[in-house]
């Protein structure tokens, strides 16, 4: 009775930017089409679990994956990965990218894939939410608490459930245009 759960809180500018008012460098600089990749944010730590976007990725031929994080010794061996499996075409490394270019980033993808097999809060996708980004999570984790009804979940050993919640978002409008009003909805819970 003395332990009280308190949860981080997503910052304004996610909540609270016009995609209009932001002329994306990120956006010109990969020539990024509405809709056409997947983003990933965050570190590249072997528990979270991206190898596994790339599995699947190539039977999404329309599709590239962006991935925005800090330069590390991780950054270096995923790079190599992407290289080996010959998907240069299809991984954008952005590196860094501000909160702003991140919002619009995220505005314009089909899908927010946090595939991490252990998290202990999950604030990146609540950032995705609150900038009306679906989010494709596993259930891994504080991951289902966090995100509730708001995200599609999926066992994070699973290709099979990972391909089949980004072909619905994709293939079913009405289901992708849900999934953004319930994500919008559930980040508004979580303040500071």
């Amino acid at each position: 009775k003395k332990v009280v759960v308190i949860y981080e809180g997503v910052v304004q500018c996610f909540k609270t930017l016009n995609q209009s008012r932001i002329d994306s460098r990120a956006i010109r600089r990969f020539d990024l089409k509405l809709r056409n990749y997947l983003i990933y944010v965050g570190s590249l730590y072997p528990h979270k679990n991206l190898k596994i976007v790339l599995d699947i990725l190539p039977q999404f031929p329309e599709l590239k994956l962006v991935v925005a994080c800090a330069r590390s010794v991780f950054w270096e061996r995923f790079r190599e990965e992407i290289e080996k499996r010959g998907l240069k075409d299809k991984v954008i490394l952005a590196g860094f990218v501000s909160d702003e270019e991140l919002v619009v980033l995220y505005q314009r993808a089909l899908a927010f894939v946090f595939p991490s097999k252990s998290e202990g809060f999950g604030l990146l996708g609540l950032e995705a939410m609150a900038a009306g980004c679906p989010v494709i999570s596993s259930n891994a984790g504080s991951l289902p608490e966090v995100y509730g009804r708001a995200a599609v979940s999926f066992d994070p050993n699973n290709k099979e459930e990972l391909t089949s919640a980004i072909r619905k978002i994709r293939d079913d409008r009405g289901y992708r245009e849900k999934l953004t009003e319930t994500g919008e909805k559930r980040a508004k819970l979580f303040s500071w």
